[in-house]
């Protein structure tokens, strides 16, 4: 039965990584939220997010969904010291800003 557990879980892999290129390139908005470990342990509402990236995971996907300009995105996250929400308010100030930064960037290239 363990090979068959094995078996399902390689296929899984491979039938997602098929998927995230096959996502990325449509005009849909999407998030990805990958987190580093999962555990049966009730949530805390805590985390630590990064933008190259159990209960937890399902708190962190509402907070996300609810942040209209966060989409395009993969979210990874780990058990951190920040509550969920201030990390993705911090999240979308700081894509904001870049964002901001990106278009002053080609406003002063424009002739």
């Amino acid at each position: 039965m363990a090979s068959v557990a094995k078996w399902r879980h390689n296929h899984y892999m491979v039938e997602k990584q098929k998927a995230k290129p096959q996502l990325v390139l449509t005009d849909l908005d999407w998030l990805i939220v990958r987190p580093s470990a999962l555990t049966n342990e009730s949530g805390l509402g805590l985390a630590k997010i990064f933008t190259e990236i159990a209960c937890v995971v399902a708190t962190t996907v509402v907070e996300p969904l609810q942040t209209p300009t966060l989409n395009r995105l993969i979210l990874e996250l780990t058990s951190g010291g920040m509550a969920i929400s201030e990390g993705i308010s911090a999240l979308a100030i700081d894509l904001a800003a870049a964002a901001e930064k990106l278009i002053a960037q080609e406003f002063e290239k424009t002739p």
